[in-house]
């Protein structure tokens, strides 16, 4: 599931924000927008990234969710998303076009065609390598995006008291989405000259040349080969 040496540019670039922005706790939690499948009016929700995953010529960004939450529910409906990320850190923004495909447990055995692209054993690799213990209980417990009465919040109680083991088998209400790019407009927004610099006594600042916004457009423009065309655009 490691990023493939031929990734595309806009990879490498994202795999650098997330690099100088990893010491703030929510830089995976990406906003996506979406239409609602009960209500078909425009939605937005924040989703965890958990990799990269490039095959072939693919390129794919993966998520985890569970089968039963609403968002799961819309996103596997959904053909084509947007996603949104900002890294406060380096003033960065990505806005990002794909196209999804999900992938849990009970699909495998109706024998879907996409197959090829997620194997049951990565689907089991990602379980034990992105759901850590106390979430995998999470897949067992009590459906999500539904009303908690007080019979269920006990329930809840029961369930930390005791303290389940790990789960090892898979979820049946584990799922995947996957989201391949096919569009991904970068931002680079200016810093400030004058910035903050810890390592310095307190209220002395640093003074940063002058940068202008950048923004770049890398559009997909030959599935079969990978070709990406990527110009510059006005900020």
């Amino acid at each position: 599931m490691n990023p493939s040496n031929g990734q595309p540019s806009w990879a490498k670039s994202l795999q650098k924000s997330h690099s100088n922005n990893e010491q703030l706790e929510f830089w995976r939690y990406v906003s996506v927008a979406y239409i609602s499948s009960k209500t078909n009016f425009p939605e937005n929700e924040m989703i965890k990234f958990r990799s990269f995953h490039h095959k072939e010529n693919q390129s794919f960004l993966l998520f985890t969710l569970d089968r039963r939450s609403n968002l799961f529910q819309d996103l596997e409906k959904s053909a084509q998303v947007e996603f949104c990320w900002f890294f406060p850190l380096t003033r960065e923004k990505y806005r990002i076009k794909s196209t999804l495909s999900a992938f849990y447990k009970a699909k495998y055995a109706e024998g879907s065609e996409k197959q090829q692209v997620l194997s049951l054993e990565d689907l089991k690799d990602c379980w034990n390598k992105y759901v850590d213990k106390e979430e995998k209980k999470l897949f067992t417990e009590l459906h999500p995006d539904t009303k908690t009465t007080e019979t269920n919040a006990k329930k809840i109680d029961d369930i930390n008291d005791f303290n389940t083991p790990e789960v090892g088998e898979v979820s049946q209400n584990f799922a995947i989405i996957l989201a391949e790019v096919i569009e991904v407009e970068h931002t680079k927004f200016a810093l400030p000259q004058v910035v903050a610099d810890s390592r310095h006594p307190k209220f002395e600042s640093l003074f940063s040349p002058y940068k202008v916004t950048t923004k770049y457009l890398h559009r997909l423009t030959n599935k079969e080969t990978a070709q990406w065309e990527i110009f510059p655009l006005n900020p």
